[in-house]
């Protein structure tokens, strides 16, 4: 039988059978390596074995019990032409994610609303469920990378991930899950879904008076100004904040950020203004201070929920 053939049925393989090999410092290499999978995919490594993650709905059933119970110390690899064509460092379109439990959907006042339908496990793609990984091409082959998470993995439910603009794949797997009380990870890796939010509609449960925060505040950004400092280059950064209602509003803390020519952001921070809170009709100054600001700073903004943005 082929390797693809017992990669694509759940068969370990050894991976040294699997991966080629090669001598570049930069490389991850496997001893005694001569083969790759004959189809891409993804992959987790334990004691030299490799172990196909990713398939049709009804193998994922079928491959559940294996796949949600491996170690803390696992490791991926990762297979997929799109490396080797994308424009993208590996680092960017290779992810693993904690999966975390859908509790309830937020309505845009802040109303906590019940989950009606889908599936109440999600994956939250913001840096909070992000698992940091050290990413390292396998020796020879610039479509094949060695996913290895920085830290041990605790317990819990995982997605690894490959993004791009051609292709799209994941798998989800589990570490020790099957010996983990369901409830309480749910309880500690809880996320609520935010309407109208885009990409970051999904946030850890109890933080929807954020939602509120700098609601009713109009801010006000003035033309940016450089100056010296004991021959440190700064640019200065000012504006104010005012509340426009009857009711008292807390003031929530800003994000600035340096922006190219091209819209990318080179830099950001955030800022706390002095006041935490404004009376009706009440406002307040701000600023924040860079140092040695990117040369190719062309656009200044600061986001209070909407963005407020200064041509340099």
């Amino acid at each position: 039988m082929k390797i693809g053939h017992l990669l694509r049925y759940g068969v370990s393989v050894p991976a040294a059978a699997l991966l080629l090999a090669g001598c570049s410092s930069s490389s991850y290499e496997y001893p005694d390596a001569h083969l790759v999978p004959e189809k891409p995919g993804l992959y987790a490594v334990r004691n030299d074995e490799l172990k196909r993650l990713d398939g049709d709905r009804e193998w994922e059933n079928e491959t559940w019990k294996w796949r949600s119970d491996l170690p803390s110390n696992v490791e991926f690899v990762v297979y997929d032409p799109s490396i080797k064509r994308d424009d993208t460092s590996p680092d960017d379109i290779v992810n693993l994610y904690r999966v975390g439990w859908l509790r309830s959907e937020i309505g845009a006042d802040g109303s906590i609303q019940p989950i009606v339908k889908g599936s109440r496990w999600v994956v939250p793609e913001t840096d909070v469920a992000r698992v940091p990984l050290a990413i390292d091409h396998v020796a020879g082959r610039e479509d094949v990378v060695r996913a290895t998470p920085r830290e041990s993995l605790s317990e819990g439910l995982y997605s690894l991930q490959i993004r791009s603009d051609r292709v799209s794949k994941n798998a989800r797997v589990g570490v020790d899950w099957r010996a983990l009380n369901h409830d309480d990870y749910a309880t500690s890796h809880c996320f609520d879904r935010y309407r109208g939010m885009g990409e970051r509609q999904l946030r850890p449960c109890g933080r929807q008076h954020e939602l509120l925060l700098g609601r009713d505040l109009q801010l006000h950004l003035v033309k940016p100004y450089r100056q010296t400092v004991n021959g440190v280059d700064q640019m200065v950064i000012q504006g104010v904040l005012a509340n426009s209602v009857k009711q008292p509003r807390r003031v929530p803390p800003l994000t600035a950020e340096l922006k190219d020519g091209t819209g990318e952001i080179i830099k950001s921070w955030r800022f706390v203004p002095e006041a935490d809170q404004l009376a009706p009709g009440e406002s307040v100054s701000f600023e924040t201070v860079v140092n040695a600001p990117p040369s190719g700073t062309k656009t200044v903004t600061v986001n209070l929920g909407r963005t407020i943005t200064s041509e340099m």
